[in-house]
């Protein structure tokens, strides 16, 4: 007996070997395992487009970028358009050649654009724009009062160069998801002076902007100021109960925070008190973390479906979020197992600038059927790549990001639409929240 006492325990302790390896095993091909809270992003110092690259200089930014891109972003792991290996041939081509941070700032966003993941993008540095406010609707450029209105003036050129030209070129070297992301971009980044220049537009005086009209064309002198006008964005998070029988939530911006906290206990109440409308507002909230809007489901005894998707794991990724693995990848699976509460309305406030995880608290509702989208659609597929890592190229200093993940939605068979259209569509111009208002008192 006593000789199969060792026997036993190294046959036990073998067991217990290969279980702890099999369970390692699986959790590390089938989950995310973190090891640290992994290295924030320092900025190296901003980009100079004057300075001057040298040729090994450009080389070395150029084979950077496309390094990060092909061994972080998930599109790798599936179909590749070929779009994006004509850019990095185009890329490539340009490595031997020195240039001026602000050239190869062109050519890399045009690159990055090549696969149309809004948030794949270089954090674009102009240092001059087109003092003219405006609106691209219906394949239009129209010119805005100084109310922020449509006129009836349409821009037909910049300069010599036809509108048509400068549009084609702004294509190619932005990222756009959607039409209403195309729009955005012809928007900002026609007032760029780098833009402009890079189209052919003589940008060394005042410009003339040819404007037409169903009665004349007109010229415009516009200047160049220094920094692009902002709008104001409310990016606060509250509430409160309008003409006495709404609860209006406002996230203006996706942080699980103690003002959200505030909302939800204030949910908490309105529920008492019999209010069985609620608006949330996410208009112009740029996203953020996901939880703080499935958060507002539950308060008011919901929930959204599952995103599925890919989580791509790379050098980066593990540098800044501290991942064991630095290469492959794990899946998600899908799953619209939402819950519906019949109890309450729910309307969400959505338009152009509704981003990220502001838009995937619209596609919970409209995936799950939990209540109506009103306002614009946004510049966000409702399947789409996220969740951005930051770099820096060397020389150039450019600083962009890049998406690790892809978030297929909730309903799959919607997963190749391009749009998640609004159930109330409210015209540009119009107030989103009067007309959701409006809709709950009929």
């Amino acid at each position: 007996m006593k000789k199969r006492i060792p026997k036993i325990i190294g046959v036990v302790g073998f067991s217990l070997i290969i279980l702890v390896v099999g369970i390692f095993t699986y959790l590390y091909f089938n989950h995310v395992i973190r090891i640290s809270k992994g290295k924030e992003f320092k900025n190296q110092g901003s980009p100079v487009i004057e300075s001057q690259l040298s040729k090994d200089d450009v080389k070395e930014d150029i084979d950077y970028i496309i390094d990060i891109m092909e061994n972080t972003h998930p599109i790798f792991l599936e179909e590749v358009p070929e779009s994006y290996y004509i850019a990095k041939d185009e890329l490539l081509a340009a490595s031997n050649q020195g240039m001026t941070v602000g050239e190869l700032q062109y050519k890399v966003s045009r690159y990055l654009s090549s696969i149309n993941d809004g948030h794949t993008a270089l954090w674009w540095t102009e240092n001059m724009f087109l003092d003219i406010d405006w609106k691209y609707l219906d394949g239009n450029l129209y010119v805005l009062d100084s109310n922020k209105k449509l006129t009836d003036e349409v821009v037909t050129k910049i300069g010599d160069i036809e509108i048509g030209k400068i549009i084609e070129s702004n294509r190619a070297h932005f990222p756009a998801e959607n039409y209403v992301a195309e729009a955005k971009n012809i928007e900002s980044f026609l007032k760029g002076k780098l833009v402009l220049e890079n189209v052919g537009v003589d940008c060394t005086k005042d410009i003339l902007v040819t404007l037409s009209n169903v009665e004349e064309d007109k010229i415009l002198e516009v200047e160049f100021i220094s920094g692009p006008e902002y709008r104001s964005v409310n990016n606060g998070i509250y509430s409160k109960v309008i003409d006495k029988n709404i609860a209006y939530i406002r996230l203006g911006t996706c942080d699980v925070n103690s003002t959200l906290k505030s909302v939800i206990e204030n949910i908490e109440k309105y529920k008492s008190e019999g209010i069985k409308d609620y608006i949330i507002d996410v208009i112009d909230n740029p996203g953020g973390v996901s939880n703080a809007c499935s958060m507002l489901l539950e308060a008011l005894n919901m929930k959204g479906g599952t995103y599925g998707g890919m989580l791509r794991f790379s050098p980066l990724a593990q540098e800044q979020l501290g991942y064991l693995r630095k290469s492959g990848h794990i899946e998600y699976k899908s799953n619209n197992n939402a819950v519906k509460n019949n109890d309450i309305n729910l309307y969400i406030l959505t338009n152009e600038n509704t981003f990220s995880s502001a838009q995937m608290l619209a596609v919970w509702v409209s995936d799950g059927n939990l209540g109506k989208i009103v306002g614009r659609p946004s510049s966000n597929m409702p399947s789409n790549y996220g969740d951005v890592l930051k770099f820096q190229m060397k020389n150039s200093k450019l600083i962009g990001q890049i998406s690790h993940k892809k978030f297929i939605r909730p309903d799959i068979g919607k997963d190749k639409e391009q749009i998640l259209e609004p159930d109330i569509y409210v015209e540009y111009g119009d107030d989103i929240l009067e007309r959701a208002i409006d809709y709950i008192n009929k």
